[in-house]
């Protein structure tokens, strides 16, 4: 390892010992401890101050505007359809006792009938 190398290295090093603990664990180093507590209790003095105070409601310059969201141009071309959900059309038999699980026939691997590690994957569910 060359020179530049090390002093590379060790500098990286040195940046990611400070992103670990931003903070520091020297004596001269802020507390962390003590700065959460100090956040939170402000914060929850803050919420006891401002407990049933809340501002007058009151209508901006745009409340009777009437505003349309704007998109951009290819997703605007898209027909804005409701969803509709995949099996919403989807009729089934009143009277089924049993169903035949079977792998999906895609093209990579068709179903053949006479393929032995595909016939050991069919299971029959009683319903």
């Amino acid at each position: 390892m060359s020179t530049l190398q090390f002093i590379f290295y060790m500098g990286w090093m040195k940046v990611a010992e400070a992103m670990l603990n931003p903070f520091g664990e020297d004596d001269d180093d802020f507390e962390c401890n003590a700065l959460i507590d100090r956040n939170i209790t402000m914060v929850l003095m803050m919420v006891d101050q401002g407990y049933d105070r809340a501002p007058d409601l009151k209508r901006d310059d745009f409340w009777d505007e009437e505003v349309e969201p704007l998109y951009s141009e290819e997703t605007a071309k898209i027909p804005n359809n409701p969803l509709k959900g995949s099996v919403s059309d989807v009729k089934l038999p009143e009277y089924v006792h049993e169903i035949k699980m079977v792998p999906h026939c895609d093209d990579t691997s068709p179903l053949v009938p006479g393929d032995d590690i595909r016939r050991r994957r069919v299971s029959v569910v009683p319903v």
